[in-house]
């Protein structure tokens, strides 16, 4: 005669995990899990500095902690482009570098894709673009023609380079309209003090010019491009390191004037 068994387990517990499945907290399947980007935010550093990477950061409580793909795209007619970088998350933030940024012009950084390294990934619809401008130092101006109204300068990008002796000041705004204004030293030697362009140059009868410098100013767009030789006036350094910093005033053969202060990485 055929006998059957039945064996009942009371309080037996399954402690094996499958193989693809996840353990009890953890956030994703690593076969076929994609990002949860429930919550997610991308935030770009304030500021960067031209011929540099940019620092991008991202905000999310549910992205989980580990290491991703992020594909990115870059615009707003200064920079563009895109690439992938990998973002370590930790704590609900991480951060992420994009390509080098040639121009120091306003950017755009648009978030598409976030991937798992098994693949898997999601594409952010909200919350995914934020921009950044070249903040590597300050110049503030006043720029006044000989008739007709003062324009206000106000200048992020500004930086500072050495060639042997020749100190070059350059400072880009690029809203409303593109301005430059450069500042050239031809024997800087590394100290505070006062600088004056050519300060012989219109004394009568000596009228060997005495070149220490020069400077330049231009509107892109509006007819205005001032490179000149000649100009009158005095670039005053106060510091030299980290920043230097300091101040300017000159008169171009136009009569126009130029007023202003700056601030920048020393070079």
């Amino acid at each position: 005669m055929k006998k059957t068994f039945v064996i009942l387990l009371i309080g037996a517990t399954t402690l094996f995990t499958p193989t693809g499945c996840t353990k009890p907290g953890s956030i994703t399947n690593p076969l076929s899990a994609i990002p949860d980007i429930t919550n997610f935010l991308v935030q770009a550093s304030a500021t960067f500095a031209a011929n540099a990477p940019a620092l991008i950061r991202i905000f999310s409580s549910s992205l989980g902690n580990g290491t991703f793909s992020i594909n990115y795209t870059l615009g707003g007619g200064y920079n563009s482009g895109s690439g992938t970088a990998t973002l370590t998350m930790s704590g609900g933030s991480g951060t992420f570098s994009t390509s080098t940024l040639t121009s120091g012009g306003p950017t755009t950084v648009t978030v598409n894709s976030i991937a798992l390294p098994n693949g898997g990934s999601a594409s952010p619809t909200a919350n995914n673009v934020s921009s950044v401008f070249d903040s590597t130092g300050l110049m503030t101006a006043t720029y006044t023609p000989l008739s007709g109204s003062a324009t206000s300068f106000s200048a992020t990008q500004v930086t500072a380079s050495l060639g042997g002796t020749l100190l070059t000041i350059n400072a880009v705004m690029w809203t409303p309209n593109l301005t430059t204004i450069n500042l050239y030293e031809d024997y800087y030697s590394g100290a505070t003090g006062v600088v004056s362009f050519n300060g012989n140059d219109l004394v009568f009868p000596d009228v060997n010019s005495t070149f220490n410098g020069s400077a330049s100013y231009g509107v892109a767009g509006a007819g205005i491009t001032i490179s000149d030789l000649s100009a009158h006036g005095s670039v005053t350094i106060n510091t030299v390191a980290p920043l230097i910093t300091g101040s300017f005033t000159y008169k171009n053969q136009d009569s126009s004037v130029v007023v202003g202060t700056f601030s920048c990485p020393a070079p």
